[in-house]
């Protein structure tokens, strides 16, 4: 069983630091969330040192990154030490963190999750993870940073790399972790990755305890971990898409309800989406769509509080940005999607013809490999869909329609790709179906917490 180097947990520390400080700096208290703190400050912490990274990369000077993120975290930790000394002048009332149930369960999933960490640090990177994540942070290590000699390896007609238009926090967090810890690409520099695997079990179990009991609280976080989250040793970039979607939605229901709390997971949220991965932006998107309707069919009529249609708008120029950005990225070094580029030399049948041709063919596939497949879905769009009909009146509740917008909009979303994809369908959905849909699992286990909660199995307190 390997486990992280001092030097790899130094630059571990070091992403978390700056992530409190940016929370800091935004004047947000992660304390405030409760369990989704560490989620927000963690998210944070990998978008600063990605943002940081990717400009001294561009001036092709990685440790120059290296400095500037070291003095990022004293700063942090200053203020986090200083922070402290005021709370011990005026002490507050700690929060319960939960019940023994909710508490014993997590910390029975936590650490079986630290074990399957480990235990995958033996395994050599393969598949995506060593062509397409790990492929680029390699050649930006041999490279420098990003200049000439890293857009020339990138290109499509050296084939270096499976897919370069993706976007890119995940390479730059394993490049961060190869330069600050000293570590090959391939070893541990997963750590950075998986750890939004943690962040994403304690902010579900948070968005869960809020309206559930106990009981549910801890078999439905348990349940969309156990079965989902372990398959494959991954560097997870859907797992962030997945969280990146949980606290987005979570953060828009939040802020349509009149809760200040929400701003940091929404904002926060959407810009892990757009990072990780194209899938992303269309979440973000279909995200969009169901606040305006939930505006306008959800019962009692949201009411946000003042100044939120400011960071609401705040939160989606920043994710425009991203997007802009990385398209920006691509278009400068010749690199364009394989998906786009097929349909647009495509001579065969249109894209519509394409779809409507094989919608039953997709639809027995996502029934049978998605839908009522417990490894994939853990059957969670199911229960939500059940739990709902069961609380049939409350279906216009905020908490309720959001998240259900959100989960199935994006299934339509994602199953509209692979219907129009220039490529075989069937080769294409066995090697992305089930594994980009998972993405919405911890929206989908969201909403079944909160269609059972206005069930019957709201917290008592």
């Amino acid at each position: 069983m390997t486990l992280p180097s001092w030097s790899s947990i130094l630059a571990l520390l070091q992403i978390l630091l700056v992530g409190y400080g940016t929370c800091l700096l935004c004047r947000f208290k992660p304390s405030s969330l409760g369990l989704r703190g560490l989620a927000v400050v963690w998210t944070g912490g990998t978008l600063v040192v990605g943002l940081v990274l990717l400009w001294a990369g561009l001036m092709e000077s990685l440790q120059l990154a290296v400095w500037m993120v070291g003095g990022l975290s004293v700063l942090s930790l200053a203020g986090a030490v200083t922070l402290s000394w005021l709370r011990r002048a005026h002490p507050s009332p700690p929060s319960p963190l939960g019940s023994p149930v909710l508490v014993g369960t997590l910390m029975i999933v936590a650490a079986w999750l630290v074990v399957g960490w480990a235990q995958f640090n033996e395994v050599p990177l393969r598949g995506d993870e060593k062509d397409i994540w790990a492929a680029r942070a390699e050649l930006a290590r041999e490279a420098g940073g990003f200049g000439e000699e890293y857009r020339e390896a990138l290109h499509p007609r050296r084939a270096l790399v499976y897919h370069p238009d993706y976007p890119a926090l995940n390479p730059l967090l394993l490049l961060w972790m190869s330069v600050s810890g000293g570590e090959d690409v391939g070893t541990q520099v997963r750590w950075p990755i998986q750890l939004f695997d943690l962040c994403a079990l304690l902010y579900l179990a948070g968005v869960l305890r809020r309206t559930l009991r106990p009981g549910p609280t801890a078999l439905l976080t348990a349940g969309a971990f156990l079965t989902t989250w372990y398959l494959l040793p991954t560097c997870g970039a859907d797992r962030m898409v997945a969280l990146g979607a949980l606290m987005a939605t979570d953060g828009a229901v939040c802020v349509l309800t009149g809760r200040e709390r929400g701003r940091a997971p929404l904002c926060s949220g959407l810009l892990l989406m757009a990072a990780s991965k194209h899938e992303g932006t269309a979440l973000a998107i279909v995200l969009v769509l169901a606040m305006v309707i939930a505006q306008l069919v959800a019962r009692p009529r949201p009411r946000p509080s003042p100044g939120s249609a400011g960071a609401i708008t705040v939160a989606f120029l920043l994710t425009a940005a991203v997007v802009a950005g990385t398209w920006q990225w691509n278009q400068a070094s010749g690199i364009e999607n394989d998906l786009v580029q097929s349909t647009r030399q495509s001579t065969g049948p249109s894209p519509v013809s394409m779809a409507a041709g094989r919608a039953g063919l997709l639809l027995r596939r996502f029934a049978g490999g998605f839908l009522l497949s417990a490894e994939s879905s853990a059957l969670l769009l199911l229960l939500a869909v059940t739990a709902t009909a069961v609380a049939i009146r409350e279906w216009r509740r905020t908490d309720v329609l959001l998240p259900a917008l959100v989960a199935l909009g994006g299934t339509a979303a994602f199953l509209l790709v692979f219907a129009m994809t220039p490529r075989r369908m069937e080769w294409h959905w066995d090697t992305a179906g089930s594994r980009v849909l998972s993405q919405l699992n911890l929206v989908a286990a969201a909403w079944a917490g909160a269609a059972l909660a206005r069930a019957g199995l709201a917290r008592s307190d």
